[in-house]
């Protein structure tokens, strides 16, 4: 299966998200994991749509429903709540982690 050059952008885009992220979660223990859940459920509402990673490489998140209009802050939410989920499976040790690592990338994969 091969990538379209769309697809990509998003993965990488994705991928940079995650390492602010990870940033926010190592630098700032034991807050930095809640900024990591806060900033990808609302990273789409920021820059007219546009997270920091979507920034960088020039993608930009519409709602279709309402006309061609920028993602709003409960738009964002919804599209990322499973990454949030995600995120929050990491804050409970053992058990957490293994849900992260089974169930987890398949919703990174799947979503992505």
């Amino acid at each position: 299966m091969k990538l379209t050059r769309f697809q990509t952008k998003r993965i990488a885009s994705k991928f940079v998200d995650g390492i602010i992220i990870t940033i926010c979660t190592s630098l700032m223990y034991p807050v930095g994991g809640f900024l990591g859940i806060f900033y990808i459920l609302f990273a789409d509402g920021f820059m007219a749509g546009q997270s920091m990673g979507k920034k960088l490489f020039n993608i930009k998140v519409i709602n279709i429903k309402r006309e061609p209009k920028k993602c709003s802050w409960i738009d964002s939410i919804l599209r990322n709540s499973l990454f949030g989920f995600v995120l929050l499976l990491l804050s409970f040790p053992v058990l957490g982690w293994f849900l992260f690592f089974t169930l987890g990338i398949f919703i990174i994969i799947f979503e992505t």
